[in-house]
């Protein structure tokens, strides 16, 4: 299996609107404060400038979700998570897709709830159809609820 990946539009739009207008902020407080002469307007306008750049130039990657499968593991990223979650295969229980989240139950060890109702209908079919797949290959118990696209 290879490496999968989606991206939020929502979180990528959320976070052009904020760094465009943080960006504009800057610009609008250098001109409103350019008179007073205070360091301390000057540093705010740097710091709202880096912030719009940062969120421009996709921080942290908050916005990428993806399933980078290995020999005997699978590593998770999601947005609700800033570290990588990685999964033997053996310590994987079952997978559960739902209507809203897919969750990956592991013995002895909290289930990973990966939320999907921020996806369009068409990835949420890729993640379903990427976990389908997954779980044949490593011989998962794959435990699908009706209210799935599939």
């Amino acid at each position: 299996m290879e490496y999968f990946e989606i991206k939020n539009r929502a979180y990528i739009n959320i976070r052009r609107g904020l760094g465009i207008f943080m960006i504009v902020t800057a610009i609008l407080w250098v001109i409103s404060f350019a008179d007073s002469g205070k360091i301390i307007y000057l540093i705010t306008s740097i710091f709202f400038t880096f912030y719009g750049v940062y969120q421009l130039t996709n921080g942290l990657g908050l916005e990428k979700c993806w399933f980078r499968p290995g020999e005997h593991f699978l590593i998770v990223k999601w947005p609700n998570r800033i570290k990588p979650v990685q999964i033997h295969d053996s310590r994987i229980e079952k997978i559960s897709l739902e209507r809203l989240k897919v969750i990956i139950y592991q013995k002895a060890k909290k289930p990973l709830k990966l939320n999907i109702d921020f996806m369009e209908r068409e990835q949420k079919k890729e993640v379903y159809e990427f976990l389908i797949e997954y779980s044949k290959q490593r011989n998962i118990v794959l435990e699908k609820h009706s209210s799935t696209l599939l």
